[in-house]
C-alpha cells in the first residue's frame, strides 16, 4: 500500500487585533502514523445556532451558497423551505496507529485504542487566510496531543474514543463499534467500509479558535490511500450542544470510510 501525506498548516491569523502582553503561539508538529478510520457526518444547523457559536466574530455561510460542496444538503433546503438558510456543519475524525509529538511516540491504551484527532465545524465567512469554517470543537483521545496544543494556544477537548467489537457480531472481520464520548454527548457509529470508491483528497482552509477567542487559519489537504462507502447506524445520545444540533439537523449524511496514509499536522506560527 502507497503511503500518502496530509499536511496541515495552523498558521497564525486573527479576526480581533492582538492584546500587546499576549504570548505568541510557538509552533507545534505532530504526526500521525496509519490512518486505520477516516470519517464526516455531513449535517445543517440552524442560523441562530451558527452565529450563537461564533459570538458575533464572523457570519455563517447558507447552504444556499455551498450547493456545490455539499450537494445534498442543499437539496435539502430546497426541498424544504424550513431548512433555507440553514448552515453546513461537518463532525470528523481521523484514528491513527499512532503518532510523534515533540520527537516520542505516542499510542493509546498501549495501541489497543486509535490515536484520534477530530473536529466539528461550521461553515463561515468573513475569516482570515480565506478560510471556509470555525473549527468550533477540536478534539482527540491522547493526553500528549492535549498537552501541545496548549503551546499553540488551541482550544482542544480531551475524549475518550474506542474502537471494539459489536455484541453478536464478534465474528466479523470489519464491523466495528465507535463510541467517541464528549461529556455529556456520546456518538456512536456501528459500522464498516462497503464497496470500494476512488479515494478523493480534500483542499479544506479552517480557522480554529486559541485561548483568546481569536481565530488560526487551518489549511488541510488530505489524501488517502483507499475510500469505501460507509455502511451502518449513527446513533447520538445525551445533551449539550454536539446533540442538540446534530438532533435538530433533518440530513446526517456518512463520507466516504478512508483508510491509510500517514498524516502531518503543523500547529501555531
Amino acid at each position: 500500500m502507497r503511503r500518502t501525506s496530509v499536511t496541515i498548516s495552523l498558521l497564525l491569523a486573527t479576526v480581533a487585533a492582538p492584546v500587546a502582553a499576549q504570548e505568541l503561539p510557538k509552533r507545534v508538529n505532530w504526526f500521525f502514523k496509519g490512518l486505520q478510520t477516516g470519517l464526516c457526518v455531513e449535517f445543517l444547523v440552524a442560523p441562530r445556532t451558527a452565529a450563537d457559536q461564533f459570538r458575533g466574530m464572523v457570519s455563517p455561510t447558507p447552504v444556499e451558497s455551498l450547493a456545490e460542496r455539499y450537494p445534498a444538503l442543499a437539496r435539502v433546503a430546497r426541498d424544504e423551505r424550513a431548512y433555507v438558510g440553514w448552515v453546513p456543519a461537518e463532525y470528523c475524525w481521523y484514528l491513527y496507529r499512532s503518532a510523534v509529538v515533540a520527537g516520542r511516540d505516542v499510542q493509546v491504551s498501549g495501541g489497543r485504542q486509535p490515536v484520534a484527532v477530530g473536529f466539528l465545524s461550521i461553515a463561515a465567512w468573513g475569516l482570515p487566510d480565506s478560510a471556509e469554517a470555525v473549527v468550533v470543537t477540536l478534539f482527540t483521545n491522547a493526553r500528549q496531543l492535549s498537552r501541545s496544543a496548549d503551546v499553540a494556544r488551541l482550544q482542544i477537548e480531551q475524549i475518550d474514543l474506542t474502537v471494539g467489537l459489536i455484541p453478536t457480531q464478534e465474528e466479523s472481520p470489519d464491523e466495528r463499534r465507535y463510541i467517541a464520548d464528549h461529556g455529556r454527548t456520546t456518538i456512536q457509529w456501528d459500522g464498516r467500509p462497503g464497496t470500494e470508491r476512488p479515494p478523493e483528497g480534500r483542499s479544506l482552509r479552517l480557522a480554529g479558535r486559541t485561548f483568546g477567542e481569536s481565530y488560526h487559519g487551518i489549511r488541510l489537504v488530505f489524501v488517502p490511500d483507499s475510500a469505501f462507502v460507509a455502511i451502518g447506524n449513527l446513533r447520538v445520545v445525551g445533551t449539550g450542544e454536539l446533540q442538540a444540533m446534530l438532533a435538530a439537523s433533518p440530513i446526517r449524511l456518512l463520507s466516504s470510510f478512508m483508510r491509510g496514509g500517514d498524516a502531518d499536522w503543523e500547529l501555531g506560527r
